[in-house]
């Protein structure tokens, strides 16, 4: 659910925005959200984002850059 909800938030949402997931079998949580939208010199999209998952009463916190690839998903380069 974390994977999807990265996914979408870098695909439909604007910088500084938040989109949550809930997993209810597990409980498990988090929330994404992209920081800064770029362009590469290849015309690439690419964007910085932030990631907080909560399993088992920890957050887990990660921060990367992802590039939108030709297919439409978007994968991270550098984290």
């Amino acid at each position: 659910m974390a994977a999807q909800n990265l996914q979408y938030s870098l695909e439909l949402t604007p910088d500084g925005t938040t989109s949550a997931w809930q997993n209810p079998n597990t409980g498990h949580s988090g929330h994404s959200y992209p920081t800064r939208t770029m362009i590469t010199d290849d015309g690439t999209p690419c964007r910085e984002f932030t990631s907080n998952i909560m399993v088992g009463g920890e957050q887990h916190r990660a921060y990367g850059t992802a590039c939108r690839q030709a297919d439409g998903s978007w994968k991270i380069v550098n984290n």
